[in-house]
């Protein structure tokens, strides 16, 4: 019996090892995206970085949004004033205060970016 855990333990730690040297493979491919960033035009870099932060700000807003819209249906359940209909109209503006920031972002973008 004491063999049999020894085996299969070395043979989950060769699997281990085997499936590290996979992933160690796989981001040296993936370092070539850095090797060609760096090599991008300076307008470029920063259009990539006003994307991301543009992205991640609208998210966040979006996020807060959501949040304060959760918080008044749930003071309005806790009060007795969320009947089904309520409840129906709070998910679609809940919906809406999470994407609206993104979409007019994503507008934006694609009106600068057109020009």
């Amino acid at each position: 019996m004491q063999n049999l855990i020894g085996e299969h333990r070395q043979q989950r730690l060769g699997a281990a090892e085997q499936h590290g040297e996979q992933i160690e493979r796989e981001r040296g491919e993936q370092d070539g995206f850095v090797k060609y960033e760096s090599q991008a035009e300076p307008e470029t870099l920063a259009e990539i970085n006003r994307m991301i932060t543009e992205k991640v700000a609208a998210t966040l807003e979006g996020s807060f949004a959501a949040a304060g819209e959760t918080t008044a249906l749930a003071l309005r359940a806790a009060i007795g004033r969320a009947g089904p209909m309520e409840l129906a109209t709070a998910m679609l503006t809940i919906t809406e205060a999470v994407t609206k920031p993104v979409h007019r972002r994503v507008r934006a973008n694609a009106k600068r970016l057109s020009r």
